[in-house]
């Protein structure tokens, strides 16, 4: 019965497959050898510069800091907290506009409210569509929305 629930909960998948991923790059880091190259004054690495360094291999302690000094960094690197906050903030409103299918009634409606006069509509909803693109991701939608104007049942567009 666990195992049944650990493969059909996505959430506990995602967060053993990514901790398994930091276990194997920590045992990388006692099998890979250590080393930099020199970079130029924009950051582009120098071709033949590489120079071994000292390994750092990464223990037990390092495999269970790193989610944490990944969120809120350290003394030699910035945290990822106010992207990942961003990114809760982002899912959790996407999930309520796709849950209470506000969208597609919103766009149901424009449509609806222009029947018979398509052609009107396709600025319209070009600009929520180049709005809705930029900031909400749905450009996939488009075509699905797009074809659903054409009223007549020849085929043809407007």
């Amino acid at each position: 019965p666990h195992m049944k629930y650990f493969l059909r909960n996505r959430c506990t998948w995602f967060d053993n497959s990514s901790f398994l991923i930091i276990i194997l790059i920590a045992i990388l880091t006692w099998i890979i050898p250590a080393g930099t190259y020199e970079t130029d004054k924009a950051g582009n690495i120098i071709s033949g510069t590489y120079k071994a360094v000292t390994n750092n291999p990464q223990g037990i302690w390092d495999v269970f800091m790193a989610p944490v000094i990944g969120m809120v960094g350290d003394k030699k690197t910035d945290g990822a907290i106010s992207v990942s906050l961003f990114i809760l903030v982002i899912g959790g409103f996407l999930g309520v506009v796709n849950k209470t299918n506000a969208l597609n009634e919103g766009i149901g409606s424009i449509v609806r409210r222009y029947k018979g006069r398509e052609k009107q509509l396709i600025p319209i909803l070009m600009l929520l569509f180049a709005l809705g693109g930029s900031t909400y991701g749905m450009g996939g939608r488009n075509d699905c929305i797009l074809s659903s104007l054409d009223s007549r049942d020849d085929g043809r567009w407007l």
